[in-house]
């Protein structure tokens, strides 16, 4: 169906991007960049629906999961106890890197945790997104070579530990900036964003 815009209060002036529902999706979590109230530049915010159907004023994450540095891209893990996000916060390889937080018995997120080489680069990565089955986790990235630009990339969950990301080859990827990929709970149908030739415009939505 036709887009329309959700208004206020999760639209402001400034620029807000959805990251992630919860699996009732009645918690959002998005990203705002220079929203009144925030920590930094991109803060993560989240916001839940009342039982009238609409969304209440978003709340900021806060410390620890941002910093006045740069914390954008969130990805809810499907028991909601897992939040992985973008940042440049000191303390990654460099660039941005993926980072995790992990939901405490008191409520409250725990100290993020870089993801390291496995998964990070000393160049570019983000737009993170964790499968609903928690074992696999996609991202792109422009620091891990491949066709050109961002490419997307998956890592295994190993225990704690994720392996080496993979590039998911030419099918997905192009010459050109490949990001943004997401799969539903089936992982019957991918959608991404790519700035290939032959789109409507700079940036579209494929799948």
């Amino acid at each position: 169906s036709r887009p329309v815009n959700l208004g206020s209060p999760l639209n402001t002036p400034s620029d807000e991007g959805v990251d992630t529902f919860s699996v009732d999706e009645k918690t959002i979590y998005m990203t705002a960049y220079d929203r009144p109230g925030g920590i930094g530049k991109n803060d993560i915010w989240v916001s839940t629906i009342g039982e009238d159907g609409k969304w209440e004023e978003p709340k900021n994450l806060g410390p620890p999961i941002n910093t006045k540095h740069n914390d954008a891209n969130a990805s809810l893990s499907s028991d909601g106890k897992q939040l992985f996000f973008c940042s440049d916060r000191p303390g990654g390889l460099g660039g941005y890197d993926i980072w995790v937080s992990t939901l405490g018995d008191d409520g409250k997120w725990g100290e993020p945790k870089n993801l390291s080489f496995t998964v990070n680069t000393p160049d570019w990565e983000g737009n993170v997104f964790i499968r609903p089955d928690g074992m696999t986790l996609y991202l792109s990235s422009n620091g891990r070579g491949g066709y050109g630009g961002a490419d997307i990339f998956k890592s295994e969950r190993d225990g704690e530990s994720w392996g080496i990301a993979e590039n998911l080859g030419e099918d997905i990827n192009t010459t050109d900036n490949d990001t943004y990929f997401t799969l539903p709970a089936s992982g019957d149908l991918a959608y991404f964003n790519s700035s290939k030739l032959g789109g409507k415009g700079k940036n579209d939505i494929y799948t």
